[in-house]
């Protein structure tokens, strides 16, 4: 009997993650601005007009969805 518990438990536990997954959306405008992290002005991207930028806070088993809007021309080569 005490094999079907920790059956049971470890089959629990996996179904409560999957359960708590959820949908995650972030919208990142990203943009040229002067910065000086290191006390040097220079240009460098922001996102959301913040350098770091944002905090992205996701969990293990999570969908995520990023939507970049770019306000710079973007070359590649």
């Amino acid at each position: 009997m005490a094999p079907l518990k920790a059956i049971l438990a470890l089959a629990s536990s996996g179904l409560v993650s999957l359960a708590s997954a959820k949908n995650v959306h972030f919208d990142l405008n990203l943009t040229w601005k002067t910065g000086a992290p290191d006390g040097n002005a220079r240009e460098m991207i922001f996102m959301n007009d913040q350098f770091p930028g944002p905090e992205l806070r996701i969990d293990q088993g999570d969908d995520v969805e990023v939507s970049f809007k770019l306000n710079f021309p973007l070359c590649i080569y």
